[in-house]
C-alpha cells in the first residue's frame, strides 16, 4: 500500500480521477505526433522524441478500460528506472498530499485510491503499470 504523507500527481482519463507518485512524474506534455509501431500491444500507442530521448507511449484508456481512444493531446511523463514513458490523458489535475488510503475490493487492478473533495482518487503506481502489461 502506497505511504500516507506522499505526494502525488493527479490527471483523468474516461472521467475518472488517478495519481501518479512524485517524483516517478515528470510532466505533462503535448506532442505534436506520436509515431505508430504496428503489431506491438495495444496499449503501445508508439514513440515520441522530447529533449533528445525517445519516449514509450502508453494509452490511459487502454490501460484502465481495455477500449481505444483515437487521439490524446495531453500526456503524463514518467520514468521507471532510466526510461521514460508517456501515459495518454485527459486532464492534468493538481499535486495533492495523500493523508490516508483505502482499499476498494470492487476494482479490477487499481484498488487504493484516496478521497479528495468528496472524489475518489485512484493510485496508479509505475510497477503495477508493468505488471499489467507484464513487463
Amino acid at each position: 500500500m502506497p505511504p500516507a504523507d506522499k505526494k502525488y500527481i493527479s490527471f483523468a482519463i474516461s472521467g475518472a480521477w488517478y495519481l501518479m507518485p512524485l517524483p516517478a512524474t515528470l510532466s505533462f506534455v503535448r506532442y505534436d505526433r506520436v509515431l505508430p509501431l504496428p503489431a506491438l500491444l495495444p496499449i503501445v500507442l508508439g514513440l515520441a522524441y522530447q529533449n533528445g530521448q525517445l519516449i514509450t507511449v502508453l494509452s490511459g484508456h487502454q490501460l484502465l478500460s481495455g477500449k481505444t481512444k483515437t487521439q490524446s493531446e495531453l500526456y503524463l511523463v514518467f520514468k521507471k528506472e532510466e526510461e521514460l514513458f508517456a501515459l495518454a490523458v485527459d486532464e492534468g489535475g493538481q499535486i495533492i498530499k495523500i493523508r490516508q488510503v483505502f482499499k476498494d475490493a470492487k476494482a479490477k487492478i487499481f484498488k487504493n485510491y484516496i478521497k479528495h473533495n468528496k472524489e475518489k482518487f485512484y493510485i496508479l503506481e509505475p510497477e503495477k503499470i508493468f505488471e499489467q502489461l507484464g513487463l
